[in-house]
C-alpha cells in the first residue's frame, strides 16, 4: 500500500471514528460527578471510550504496518552500508586522537595545529573537552548525588512503609477497561 492510499484509508477512518465517538466524548465533557449513580454512569462513559481508543489504535496499526515494514527494510538496508562506514570512520578518529594525544605529551614541535583542512577536503578540528572520572563515589560532595526514584519506587512496591528522607504518598489511580 503506498503512503497516499494509506493516508486517505486514515483519513476515512478517522472521519467515522471522530462521528462515533461525538456523544461520549461530550457527555465525558459534560459529566458531573456527584453521587454513586454519576459515577456509575462515569464508568459506562469510560468503558464506552475505552473500546473507541482501542479500536483507534487497532486501525492505526493495521494501516500503519505496511509503511512502517518498508520503512524497516530501508533502515536494514543502509544500516548494513553505514556500519562499515561508521566503524572506519571511529577508527580513524581514534587514530587521529592517539596521535595529537602522543605529540602533545611528547611536547612535539610538529603538532598538528587543532583545525587541519584534508587534502581531500573536509577539515579536522581537535579540541580538548574536560571529562571526569568518580574515583571514590563515598568523598563526593552531597550536591552530586541524585537520587535514584526507581530504586526507591521498587523499596516501596516491595512493601518498604518507611524511607528516611522519603515521604511516600498514596494518591488514587483510575483505571478502566473496556
Amino acid at each position: 500500500m503506498s503512503t497516499a492510499t494509506a493516508l486517505e484509508r486514515a483519513r476515512a477512518e478517522t472521519d467515522a471514528v471522530r462521528d462515533s465517538a461525538a456523544t461520549p466524548v461530550a457527555t465525558a465533557e459534560q459529566m458531573e460527578i456527584t453521587d454513586l449513580v454519576s459515577c456509575q454512569r462515569a464508568a459506562g462513559v469510560l468503558g464506552e471510550i475505552a473500546g473507541i481508543l482501542k479500536t483507534i489504535e487497532a486501525r492505526r496499526k493495521e494501516i500503519k504496518q505496511p509503511i512502517v515494514e518498508a520503512g524497516r527494510n530501508v533502515d536494514a538496508l543502509f544500516k548494513e552500508v553505514a556500519e562499515r562506514i561508521n566503524a572506519a570512520d571511529r577508527r580513524l578518529r581514534e587514530k587521529y586522537r592517539d596521535h595529537y594525544q602522543r605529540q602533545r605529551f611528547e611536547g612535539s614541535p610538529n603538532l598538528a595545529p587543532k583545525t587541519m583542512r584534508g587534502v581531500r577536503g573536509g577539515t579536522v578540528t581537535v579540541k580538548m573537552v574536560k571529562d571526569l572520572e568518580i574515583v571514590d563515589s563515598a568523598a563526593l560532595e552531597r550536591a552530586f548525588l541524585v537520587a535514584d526514584k526507581s530504586a526507591i519506587r521498587r523499596a516501596i512496591d516491595a512493601g518498604a512503609t518507611e524511607i528516611p528522607g522519603v515521604k511516600i504518598i498514596e494518591k488514587p489511580v483510575v483505571s478502566v477497561r473496556e
